[in-house]
């Protein structure tokens, strides 16, 4: 039997290190950048109590905390994988997350769809004349 996949999201503020194996010794064989969504299969303790997700696909494991400071966690489970993009305020797809809108996201879209339709005339009519 399949596991559906959980989501996470790097909250750190600095790149995080995937690692070959579950073990904070262990070579990086990638780095996700801040805000980055992933895909979690599995996940494993160490012998000291750290906690490592296994990425998708065999692609490594992510710390939930940093290695520098087992306090600092880095890596926090998500309900979706979208994102706010910070400079514009919009939302858009992480990089390398396969997202489909969820019913919720599909109302929302719907939603600011016909409030931008309902502010389109209002902003094309000619103002109203004085009354006198």
């Amino acid at each position: 039997m399949s596991q559906v996949p959980r989501r996470f999201k790097i909250s750190s503020d600095k790149k995080v290190g995937a690692l070959e194996r579950a073990d904070e010794a262990a070579s990086v064989v990638k780095h996700l950048k801040p805000g980055t969504v992933f895909d979690v299969v599995g996940e494993e303790l160490d012998a000291s109590g750290r906690r490592y997700f296994q990425l998708a696909r065999n692609a490594g494991w992510i710390p939930e905390c940093s290695r520098k400071d087992r306090l600092k966690v880095v890596a926090t489970e998500v309900s979706d994988a979208v994102d706010v993009h910070a400079s514009s305020g919009k939302k858009r797809p992480m990089a390398g997350a396969s997202v489909a809108e969820s019913p919720e996201e599909k109302k929302a879209k719907k939603e600011a769809q016909d409030e931008e339709t309902l502010k389109e005339p209002a902003a094309s009519a000619a103002p109203a004349a004085p009354v006198a």
